[in-house]
């Protein structure tokens, strides 16, 4: 009991500053970040807040403006409250722990589901060109779309496209700009990287300077080059 206890105690901090309490529990947005409560009190009735933490997440990948369209329907789903950015609900004593619960799991939900709606709409409108640009350049013969190659490790990858080029391979691979997208990218590459007949591996992304540092981050595992880039940077990238 002690040492669950203490692993306990570890999972879920809680802080006070002032009047108000701020949890954190091991519940993590997209970004990595854990889901952090604020719960003030007024007499006997408690308020829980989640900071604007999910509007804060799908903001930093330019989710803004689903928000309040998603909120809509989180609060219509969960029963709790959205202002403006926050995500809330009120209730007694009794009611806190699953208070706490519901505004923490409605916090998670609506970052998650927007950030992987606006990742699947990106990689879903480059894969669109990727495909053609490639078989266009190299020819329908030689390119292979939604492949399954098996790396170093044994694990079975998902890759946009495999080119055949006079006994060589080149892996094409869709990128959108979130840090899923990136780091799956990154060690899918580093384990194809591994067999004996590795083949070139190229991350296509839609604009590498808003990558920021998650183009650093692909460039260490492969080629990256953008979607619209000149048929000369597509063939060298092949090669």
């Amino acid at each position: 009991m002690a040492a669950t206890a203490k692993a306990l105690g570890e999972l879920v901090y809680a802080r006070q500053s002032g009047d108000d309490v701020y949890v954190t529990l091991p519940i993590f947005y997209p970004s990595g970040a854990s889901v952090t409560l604020a719960i003030s009190k007024n007499k006997d009735i408690f308020k829980v807040t989640d900071l604007g933490l999910a509007h804060h997440e799908v903001d930093l990948v330019g989710g803004d403006r689903l928000f309040s369209r998603a909120a809509k329907r989180m609060a219509e789903k969960t029963g709790v409250l959205i202002s403006g950015d926050v995500i809330y609900s009120i209730c007694s004593l009794d009611e806190l722990s699953v208070t706490i619960s519901d505004v923490a799991t409605a916090s998670h939900e609506m970052a998650r589901e927007i950030i992987e709606r606006m990742k699947a709409h990106q990689e879903n409108d480059i894969y669109a060109n990727l495909d053609r640009r490639l078989k266009t350049l190299f020819g329908a013969n030689k390119v292979e779309t939604e492949k399954t190659l098996t790396g170093f490790s044994t694990n079975e990858w998902h890759v946009s496209a495999l080119v055949h080029l006079d006994g060589r391979a080149a892996v094409f691979d869709v990128v959108s700009n979130h840090h899923t997208s990136v780091f799956t990218c990154s060690t899918k590459f580093n384990d194809l990287k591994l067999l004996e007949s590795s083949p070139k591996m190229i991350a296509v992304v839609r604009d590498k300077a808003a990558m920021g540092a998650y183009y650093n981050i692909l460039a260490q595992a492969g080629n990256v080059i953008q979607d619209n880039a000149p048929d000369q940077t597509f063939r060298k990238a092949a090669a």
